[in-house]
């Protein structure tokens, strides 16, 4: 099980798990092979599709890059609800 640094930890645990960190170049591939099956899934969804019309797929690309990339601020964002 992994905790999210930003939590304090449940009460009753020892220690904290031991996170790997990824080398920079990993990291980018794993993000752009995240995105990439996130526009395959939204192309295939009907309600997601629908993003197709009004955004070119490279202009989908960039959102989810920043989107990836503020993942923390966004999540953490009121107006979304709770993260």
């Amino acid at each position: 099980m992994r905790r999210n640094p930003a939590r304090p930890p449940r009460r009753g645990w020892t220690s904290t798990p031991a996170f790997e960190v990824l080398e920079e170049g990993l990291s980018a591939a794993l993000q752009a092979e995240a995105i990439e099956s996130a526009l395959a899934w939204a192309s295939t969804d009907e309600q997601s599709a629908v993003l197709f019309g009004i955004f070119k797929e490279n202009e989908l690309r960039q959102i989810l890059d920043a989107l990836m990339s503020r993942r923390l601020d966004v999540s953490l964002s009121p107006e979304l609800g709770e993260g």
